[in-house]
């Protein structure tokens, strides 16, 4: 179960497993927090509506400046 070097007991052996495993709870612990956090979720949900908005703001200048336009030239005509 364990690899053992000459000279080595299983016991040291044992040991060195269990502090390898020390050195993986911090990476562990940083991962499972990491896959817990919410904030680039959210960052990403505001991008996409902030997105939106521009299309939906730039659609409606764009309409209402054709309608101005139409108007403007009404009046300089009748003038």
């Amino acid at each position: 179960m364990f690899e053992t070097t000459p000279g080595s007991s299983g016991h040291q052996a044992a040991f060195e497993l269990v502090q390898r495993e020390k050195k993986m709870q911090p990476i562990i612990v940083q991962a499972k927090a990491f896959i817990r956090d919410e904030d680039g979720i959210t960052a990403l949900e505001y991008g996409i509506l902030a997105g939106l908005i521009s299309v939906l703001l730039i659609a409606s200048i764009t309409s209402i400046s054709s309608s101005l336009q139409n108007i403007f030239s009404d009046i300089a005509s009748e003038l």
